[in-house]
């Protein structure tokens, strides 16, 4: 124990000297919030969120919204639930924490007592036959305490109509290694390394843990203005079946095992827990084929000017095979967009499963008029019901380019000098025209 707590010591030295860093971890938004506007994605209601089984209107040390770049953290925004506070991820000052104790769930997937323990729950409604979500798995027990019998481990427990697992109110796990019904903990993805030598732990959690070690991430040593876990999964996906328009309910659980030391955690990425049956539409604003960039038109579209790369994208899997696409808003067509003869009706070929067509915009000659182009996209989702997709754009006033040159003078047919031109006020690349 005396190792354990010298190690742990360690890594929170590592903590206080990680400044300036890159990511930030802010546990004072309530479970409501982080579910509802972060976590939830398309196609999916919630309700009776709790934490730990508290209420989901207060905030909670142990949950958190993480946000940043990162290294081995390959999404930038989602949820932190941890076994220690939250914001030490970040390499921040925790506090003491006392979570759950020997919850039954996380106590059967590791084979030992669970402490400090953080459990998210909410009973959620999918719009279509399947959801899924991604999420990342660290820990500090790597790589130290490797196939020991400080198993720290996780579980995403699933219940509801149609559901029958061994874990609380029938439920099933599924958090699980890709392929298999393996689940995911430090003595079951991990370098594929013993620490201590003894394999025994690790061959009894997983049989293949060795060439599982294709799912765990190194990250030691740990850099400064990066993840606080010297050691992490990649990013894994769960996901299960479920029915159409049925309730069901979601159980987001992480323990310590055995004692209450060396933290773990789990990140969940944010918009990813969605239904599995939503056609998503993109907007990206183009000029002569190129995407613009720039931050002050990146976002509207230039009359007469830019045109508008609609994208439209169907998840793998999903049986629609066509889309309409209606026009509206304020934008009016033939005056403020022109439409081409199949930009209304598309179909997705076997295979194919993202579209793209461009809508041009044309300039009216009115100032000001503030139009905003609406687009509909309406399908079928895996419930077999009618849906739309919505995104909107605003159109804005032709720019007028500025331009200044300088005067020059030649005395001599053979003299020569460098003309320049700056342009402003319009969108670069510029581009000019030379003449007499």
């Amino acid at each position: 124990m005396k190792l354990r707590l010298s190690i742990a010591f360690f890594f929170g030295m590592l903590a206080i000297l990680s400044v300036q860093a890159q990511i930030t971890v802010d546990n004072t938004i309530t479970a409501e919030d982080l579910v509802n506007q972060y976590l939830i994605g398309a196609g999916v209601q919630t309700q009776n969120i709790t934490f730990n089984g508290l209420p989901g209107d207060q905030a909670y040390l142990q949950l958190g919204l993480y946000e940043g770049t990162s290294n081995v953290i390959d999404f930038p925004q989602g949820l932190i639930l941890a076994t220690a506070d939250a914001t030490t991820v970040a390499g921040g000052f925790g506090n003491p924490i006392m979570g759950v104790t020997d919850d039954p769930d996380l106590v059967a997937i590791s084979g030992f007592n669970s402490n400090n323990g953080a459990i998210l729950e909410f009973d959620f409604l999918s719009t279509s036959d399947s959801i899924r979500f991604n999420y990342v798995f660290a820990s500090t027990e790597y790589p130290g305490f490797t196939c020991s019998s400080f198993n720290d481990a996780f579980g995403f427990f699933l219940s509801g109509p149609g559901i029958s697992g061994p874990f609380t109110d029938g439920a099933i796990n599924i958090a699980l290694i890709p392929g298999s019904n393996t689940p995911v903990g430090v003595n079951t993805v991990n370098s594929g390394v013993s620490s201590s030598g003894s394999t025994t732990n690790c061959d009894e959690a997983n049989p293949n843990w060795v060439a599982d070690s294709q799912y765990f991430v190194s990250n030691e040593p740990i850099p400064q203005n990066e993840v606080q876990y010297p050691g992490m999964t990649v990013t894994l996906t769960a996901e299960a079946d479920v029915d159409c328009g049925e309730w069901y309910h979601i159980k987001l659980a992480i323990g310590d095992a055995v004692d209450f030391a060396l933290a773990s955690g789990v990140f969940l990425e944010a918009g990813s827990f969605a239904a599995f049956g939503e056609v998503f539409v993109n907007l990206s604003p183009t000029i002569g084929g190129a995407v613009v960039v720039e931050p002050q038109y990146a976002d509207v579209l230039v009359a007469g000017c830019s045109e508008v790369l609609i994208e439209l994208t169907r998840p793998d899997g999903l049986i629609v095979d066509s889309v309409f696409v209606e026009f509206g808003g304020s934008a009016i067509i033939d005056q403020d967009y022109v439409l081409g003869e199949n930009d209304t009706l598309f179909f997705f070929p076997e295979g194919v499963d993202t579209l793209f067509f461009l809508v041009q915009t044309l300039w009216d000659g009115v100032p000001d008029e503030g139009e905003v182009l609406d687009i509909f996209v309406y399908f079928q989702d895996g419930c077999g019901e009618f849906d739309t997709a919505f995104a909107s754009i605003p159109i804005i006033d032709p720019y007028f380019m500025e331009s200044s040159t300088e005067n020059v003078e030649l005395f001599c047919p053979i003299d020569s000098i460098p003309i320049t031109a700056q342009g402003s006020n319009g969108i670069a690349p510029y581009m000019y025209d030379w003449g007499d």
